[in-house]
C-alpha cells in the first residue's frame, strides 16, 4: 500500500515511500534488539511490552517522512524516544538498572548496526556515496527502498545479533 509519496526528485526521478513496511521493518528489527537486550541482561519480560516498546520506536521512524516540527529529531527527543523505548520494554526499577538497561541497547544496536554497514560495504557493487545519496555507475541516484534492502536487513539482523551475543557472552 503506497501510504506517502515524496515531490518529484531530479525529472522524472521520483522517491516513493512505503510507510507500513517501513513501520514493519523497524518493529521486527527493535523487538528483535529490544529481546536481545533483555537475554544479554538476564531480565524476564513480557512479550506485550517488547511489542508496545517496538511500536514506539517504528512509529518515530514514521514520523521522518510526516511533516512534523524537526524538533522532534534533535538528539535530546531522540534520547527521550530511547528511554521510553527501554522503560516501556523493562519498567523503571531504578536510575542505575535504567542506565543499565539503556546502556545494553544503545551497545547492541551500535553492534548490529556496525555489522550490517560492514557487511553491506563489503558486498556492496561499485557506487558512490556523494552526502548520503548512492548513485549507480550510470550516475542515477538511488533512493528508493527496494525489497532486496528490506531482506537484506532481515537476513543480516539473526547472524548479527547472535555474533553480538556470543563475543558479548565470551
Amino acid at each position: 500500500m503506497k501510504l506517502l509519496e515524496s515531490a518529484r526528485l531530479g525529472g522524472e526521478h521520483g522517491m516513493v515511500v512505503y510507510a507500513d513496511l517501513i513501520f514493519l521493518l523497524n518493529f521486527l528489527v527493535d523487538a528483535a534488539l529490544l529481546v536481545v537486550t533483555a537475554k544479554t541482561r538476564k531480565i524476564t519480560f513480557k512479550w506485550w511490552r517488547i511489542a508496545l516498546s517496538a511500536t514506539l520506536g517504528a512509529s518515530y521512524v514514521v514520523m521522518m517522512f510526516l511533516p512534523v516540527p524537526t524538533l522532534l529529531f534533535t538528539f535530546s527527543v531522540k534520547c527521550m524516544f530511547c528511554t521510553g523505548m527501554i522503560m516501556t520494554a523493562f519498567g523503571y526499577g531504578s536510575l542505575q538498572n535504567l542506565l543499565r538497561n539503556m546502556g545494553t541497547f544503545l551497545l547492541i544496536n551500535f553492534a548490529v548496526a556496525g555489522g550490517m554497514f560492514g557487511v553491506h560495504y563489503v558486498l556492496a557493487s561499485s557506487s558512490d556515496v556523494l552526502k548520503g545519496v548512492v548513485f549507480t555507475q550510470s550516475g542515477v541516484p538511488v533512493f528508493q527502498l527496494q525489497i532486496g534492502s528490506i531482506l537484506f536487513v532481515l537476513l543480516l539482523l539473526v547472524p548479527m545479533v547472535w555474533w553480538f551475543r556470543t563475543v558479548f557472552q565470551s
